[in-house]
């Protein structure tokens, strides 16, 4: 774990990245012997939940282009629903439901634009992260060499 390059890292993920056998060690802890501790169970949550997210999937940015297909797709629903009422005869306000669905349509397109930027830079944000993609426990039959460990051998995961 100590040869990952992590800036950020998260240590549930990267214990389980690893994959090597795990226990849990049960202690109590002391009390503090002065003042108070400031970590803030909410926020610290939080930040440590994102840093879980942000670190080990793209989830956030194929959000992005997720909801860009919803919207897209939504406003060209919304102009038939418009076109619709229009053949029924409810009266509109002169060029409102054009302005309402263009504005829709085009927001739709911006968030799939990102959402493929967002695809591009998470695969760039993987490629920089270099974890192996593999992890070697025990090696029968060959000895790795001695000015390096044999892990470094091995291409950066996807």
């Amino acid at each position: 774990m100590l040869k990952l390059k992590e800036c950020h890292g998260f240590l549930r993920g990267l214990v389980a990245l690893v994959g090597f056998k795990q226990t849990s060690i049960l202690f109590d802890r002391p009390p503090r012997f002065a003042g108070h501790g400031n970590y803030n169970r909410f926020l610290g949550s939080m930040r440590i939940g994102l840093n879980g997210v942000v670190c080990f999937s793209s989830y956030l940015l194929t959000l992005s282009s997720k909801m860009g297909f919803v919207i897209a797709g939504g406003s060209f629903l919304l102009g038939i629903v418009y076109a619709v009422m229009k053949l029924w005869g409810t009266p509109f306000p002169l060029g409102n439901p054009t302005i309402v669905i263009l504005i829709l349509f085009l927001g739709g397109i911006q968030l799939i634009s990102v959402g493929i930027v967002g695809e591009y830079i998470a695969r760039i944000y993987e490629e920089v992260k270099q974890r192996p993609k593999f992890i070697i426990d025990h090696a029968w039959g060959w000895s790795p060499p001695k000015d390096q460990d044999y892990r470094e051998h091995y291409p950066p995961g996807p």
